[in-house]
């Protein structure tokens, strides 16, 4: 596995990107795909906009992970300058890449990214339920910082 910076110049890379990571395989824990109001269909096109704009500048660096130069996992990095904070704003691992080590891989190299941006607090939101992604982060030191829930009601006119 190799680990890329963000160098979408290429349709490939992008496309690649967009129709792998995009997919349902790498967000099935997000709350869209418990909402039965989301079509699979419309969710998948949420995440592949939502890779999309981070490859074309809505994050401050995009890194994949590859293996043989197909992208296998994601992670766009997001800085807040005045703060000297940053966030993760999006990760996701290809469904047949989990528990390789990609995630991990992933947020090892961005958190070196994140230093030597000046980062001193990095923050990421991840779903209650995503229990993968609670250790994963644990396994980094991140503790948690506060829980919320979220509680919506599709207003439905007769």
């Amino acid at each position: 596995m190799a680990v890329v910076s963000n160098s979408f110049s290429s349709d490939y890379h992008l496309n690649a990107n967009k129709n792998q990571l995009g997919r349902k395989s790498c967000y099935t824990l997000s709350r869209y795909y418990f909402d039965s109001h989301f079509s699979i269909h419309s969710c998948e096109a949420f995440y592949e906009t939502w890779i999309k704009n981070s490859c074309q500048g809505y994050a401050d660096m995009v890194f994949t992970a590859e293996k043989a130069n197909e992208p296998i996992g994601f992670i766009a990095c997001h800085l807040i300058k005045a703060s000297f904070e940053g966030k993760i704003g999006l990760i996701g691992v290809h469904h047949q890449a989990r528990g390789c080590g990609v995630g991990y891989g992933l947020i090892d190299h961005s958190l070196h990214w994140f230093a030597q941006q000046g980062v001193e607090m990095l923050r990421v939101v991840t779903q209650g339920r995503n229990i993968q992604a609670l250790r994963l982060y644990q396994q980094f030191n991140f503790v948690s910082e506060s829980v919320k829930l979220w509680y919506h009601k599709w207003m439905v006119l007769n």
